[in-house]
């Protein structure tokens, strides 16, 4: 049983990480989805980049399992933040569309690391 949470948690982990390194890059790049989504919220094109890099930053950290606790906490307040100011600019849907990537990095951090150690 061990064994197949520990597979669970590593498939958990790729597609929780490879979900952050592609929002992270999109912002980065300045892409128009993303654009339209921060644009609204207020976010000018240098917190898009700050925010891409942070994100970038977390989906990384996730993979190492020294920096995993950092970079899994990072990428969690990051969709915060993002649902957040959808929640204060009145945007529900938004908000809404969040929180699956929330919960999504919340049960990888309750996982834990597949190679790590403890």
């Amino acid at each position: 049983m061990a064994l197949f949470l520990k597979l669970v948690a590593a498939g958990l982990l790729v597609a929780s990480a490879a979900l952050s390194a592609r929002q992270g890059w999109a912002m980065l790049q300045g892409r128009p989805a993303v654009v339209a989504l921060l644009e609204p919220l207020g976010m000018s094109r240098s917190g898009q980049v700050a925010l891409g890099a942070v994100v970038l930053l977390g989906a990384v950290g996730t993979l190492l399992p020294a920096t995993f606790w950092a970079g899994g906490y990072t990428s969690a307040a990051c969709i915060l933040l993002i649902l957040t100011l959808q929640l204060t600019h009145h945007n529900l849907p938004g908000a809404a569309a969040e929180v699956p990537f929330l919960l999504l990095a919340l049960l990888v951090l309750y996982l834990g690391h597949p190679l790590a150690r403890y």
